[in-house]
């Protein structure tokens, strides 16, 4: 059934198997998330490293912190696990150049969420995924599709090299945007995404209406708006429905909610958003998409809007989000593009 599925061992068992020292690529909470899951396997770790501009002397888990140079003259051999996360050209070329010269992989670890996507996890939902499979626009989808389980599986980043494309690039490939586009911007953060759609339109569009819930994120956005009338900012999370969440207030890009969040925050459904709902929308809200989707039922039916959907903060993005989107409306062409990032950030589906 899952004839496109080529890896038959998850990287988990890989790292129980090998007999070279595994050291770990970076700090933070992605290499947390590695190493809490590497003690709960009771599989060993030898050592961390970081980039040689951010070595001081110090420790993360008990651990001094050294330069790759001397991960090199202590190990003759050595398997590496990167622990961060990045989508900038030089970092992704170094890290492209390790996986040639030594066994190199990037653990999957959920943004949210629990347990990893392995293969008894793809076992599992395995219809769901075969379905999603079958129901992709293109080839390039599918092969997008297979590289992203594939390298779930292995932590192989070069399934990654292979099909990451252009943003802007798919964007204007695969929707046709006109000069009187009503756009929703859900996780607006500062107004990236809205100057992204500027460029897409060459500033011509009818109105925009972008929700961000952080506080130090949306005075930015007030700031990157506030001479165009046609954009509308609301300091507000999306939900099914309207409400009040508790919410982490990072002020940044992974702000989110949370049940056990420091604030609260104001939610609302995209429905209640517009009368005359939206051309476009464009979601990137940390996990919240399904509610997001669900909240959006009489826009989808009676709009059919364009979408551009993270599906990378859950296991199940992948899947769930797709059929979810499917049994609002069945008549979408659901296309699936991977955006420059490792580990499997900035997977997207475009739906139109």
């Amino acid at each position: 059934m899952l004839n496109f599925i080529t890896e038959k061992k998850s990287l988990w068992q890989g790292l129980k198997e090998t007999k070279k020292p595994i050291v770990l690529y970076g700090m933070g909470d992605g290499a947390q998330k590695i190493i809490d899951k590497m003690n709960e396997l009771n599989i060993p770790l030898a050592d961390i490293f970081a980039s040689d501009e951010f070595v001081r002397g110090h420790s993360f888990n008990g651990i001094r912190v050294k330069k790759y140079s001397e991960i090199e003259a202590l190990y003759d051999d050595f398997f590496i696990l990167i622990g961060f996360a990045v989508d900038y050209d030089s970092m992704l070329t170094r890290l492209f150049e390790l996986d040639e010269q030594r066994e190199t992989a990037a653990p999957d670890v959920p943004l949210f969420g629990e347990g990893v996507f392995d293969l008894d996890f793809v076992e599992q939902n395995k219809e769901k995924i075969a379905k999603v499979y079958s129901l992709l626009a293109d080839d390039w989808s599918r092969k997008v599709y297979a590289n992203v389980i594939n390298y779930k599986i292995s932590g192989k980043i070069g399934y990654l090299k292979e099909i990451s494309t252009d943003r802007q690039a798919d964007l204007s490939e695969i929707f046709n945007f006109t000069d009187s586009e009503d756009y929703l911007d859900l996780g607006a953060y500062d107004g990236d995404t809205i100057k992204e759609f500027s460029l897409l339109t060459n500033g011509k569009f009818n109105s925009i209406t972008a929700l961000e819930p952080d506080e130090k994120n949306f005075r930015k956005l007030s700031l990157a708006t506030e001479n165009d009338r046609r954009i509308n900012i609301v300091k507000k999370a999306v939900w099914s429905e309207e409400t009040v969440l508790r919410f982490n207030n990072r002020a940044g890009r992974n702000s989110a909610l949370r049940d056990d969040g420091k604030v609260e925050v104001e939610a609302a459904s995209i429905d209640s958003l517009s009368p005359n709902g939206f051309t476009f929308i464009k979601m990137d809200v940390e996990g919240a998409e399904a509610q997001a989707l669900l909240g959006a039922k009489h826009t989808i039916e009676q709009r059919k809007p364009k979408l551009f959907i993270s599906a990378y903060h859950r296991n199940e993005d992948i899947f769930e989000l797709p059929l979810l989107l499917l049994s609002l409306r069945d008549d979408y062409k659901i296309f699936f593009r991977k955006h420059p990032y490792v580990p499997a950030w900035e997977i997207n589906i475009l739906a139109k």
